[in-house]
């Protein structure tokens, strides 16, 4: 039988319980579904949503709602040409219905806010239907 080393301890315990190579997280965005499957809100990521000829991908919808969670990293903005588009992309699946929750870096490091946030928009879009 093999000895366990630190190494495979280590290993153990940073390997994310919820690795799927089919998807296509980020680690932050891995990090905040972590995050929200361990408060008890069930997500599923990458959800595609069509607007007519134009299709966009959400980081993360709540099941059984019209909430998408979006992780904000700095990288994704190129220039103000990209804020812009973003800006115009959220506008559009605000038109179609979903309630679009934005988390940044900074977020993450209070999940409890993040996690307080999610279930407010959880609650409104029931209030809602």
């Amino acid at each position: 039988m093999a000895e366990r080393t630190d190494h495979d301890s280590r290993r153990q315990i940073l390997q994310p319980k919820l690795l799927d190579l089919n998807q296509e997280l980020t680690g932050f965005e891995s990090l905040l579904r972590r995050i929200l499957i361990d408060a008890g809100i069930a997500v599923t990521p990458q959800l595609t949503v069509h607007d007519g000829p134009v299709s966009w991908r959400a980081d993360l919808v709540v099941d059984g709602t019209p909430v998408l969670v979006e992780f904000d990293g700095l990288m994704k903005y190129g220039g103000p040409e990209d804020l812009v588009a973003e800006k115009r992309r959220e506008d559009r699946l605000r038109a179609l219905g979903y309630t679009v929750v934005r988390v940044t870096w900074s977020d993450l490091r209070r999940p409890e806010r993040v996690v307080a946030e999610v279930r407010r928009a959880v609650a409104r879009s029931h209030a809602a239907a």
